[in-house]
């Protein structure tokens, strides 16, 4: 329920009920390509924002904005080309 820096090969499941949620995105330079992130979008209203590494990118997007008006409980797995962007599978 608050804002937090997510770390590789874990699974988040949040919820957004009391207030917007940032999660940073580790640099990807100190990570290897095809580790992963999973961020589920588990209850709430506020936004669920995710914020890679400045310079980093997810598919090219300063960030990524998760919302209640898409399908409950949706989630995203986010791999690591290792050196720059985060891709959307």
């Amino acid at each position: 329920t608050a804002n937090f820096t997510a770390a590789v090969n874990y699974h988040y499941s949040i919820d957004t009920t009391s207030g917007a949620i940032n999660v940073s995105l580790p640099q990807l330079s100190t990570t290897t390509a095809g580790e992963s992130i999973v961020v589920k979008f588990r209850n709430g209203t506020n936004f669920l924002t995710l914020v890679p590494y400045s310079g980093n990118t997810i598919e090219g997007l300063a960030n990524l904005i998760m919302t209640d008006s898409q399908s409950p409980g949706q989630s995203i797995t986010l791999v690591t080309d290792g050196i720059s962007a985060w891709e959307i599978i």
